[in-house]
């Protein structure tokens, strides 16, 4: 067993820390194919992206125009089919058989003949005969 009984303070041995380096100034990155390079590309990417935002805009817009112009043909459409319902309706009241003869008299003073008022003839009997 060793004793030290040496009057000097003992420091421990510590491996010397590279305190020089952090305060020196980093050494900047080599980019692969120079730095003319990555700018191009940067402002290609740039570029690229402001077309992007650009067609995205347009077709946002184009889209808009079209589900308007889709909720004007419904509306339209809704509207043609209630037109339509009420022209068949007025049709059906026009072809029922009291309102014929009605227009007929009022219009082409057309009557319907009473019973025994019209005749036809026969060509077995070579006569006309009464209805």
């Amino acid at each position: 067993m060793l004793l030290n009984n040496s009057a000097q303070t003992y420091a421990r041995p510590v491996t010397a820390a590279p305190l020089r380096q952090h305060l020196t100034r980093r050494q900047h990155l080599e980019l692969p194919g120079g730095l003319q390079l990555w700018k191009r590309g940067a402002k290609f990417a740039a570029l690229l992206l402001l077309l992007v935002c650009t067609c995205q805009l347009g077709l946002g817009q184009f889209r808009k125009g079209l589900i308007e112009t889709i909720e004007l043909t419904r509306l339209q459409q809704l509207k043609l089919a209630d037109e339509h319902i009420s022209l068949r309706a007025r049709r059906a009241a026009l072809l029922m058989p009291d309102n014929i003869e009605q227009v007929a008299a009022s219009t082409l003073a057309l009557q319907s003949p009473e019973p025994g008022q019209v005749s036809r003839y026969n060509q077995q009997k070579g006569r006309f005969e009464r209805l």
